[in-house]
């Protein structure tokens, strides 16, 4: 049975957005490190994820993230 696993997609909508990393940052009212940080980690807070959807005028959590495999 293959368990499915998600990552933030953060990336592919700073792309998106042209917005950059230093700049979600200020928005998220968080360094950058914290940022980076916040990219791997494997839990997420429902408050920056609602957050996050806010910022990149997302319509659904799902659009945050993406399905990863893990090997």
């Amino acid at each position: 049975m293959r368990t499915r696993t998600y990552r933030l997609s953060i990336d592919k909508h700073l792309k998106k957005s042209s917005m950059s990393q230093n700049e979600l940052a200020r928005r998220l009212s968080m360094t950058s490190g914290n940022l980076s940080v916040l990219k791997s980690r494997d839990t997420v807070s429902l408050k920056v994820i609602a957050r996050l959807m806010d910022i990149f005028e997302l319509n659904s959590m799902e659009e945050l993230f993406e399905e990863i495999e893990i090997k």
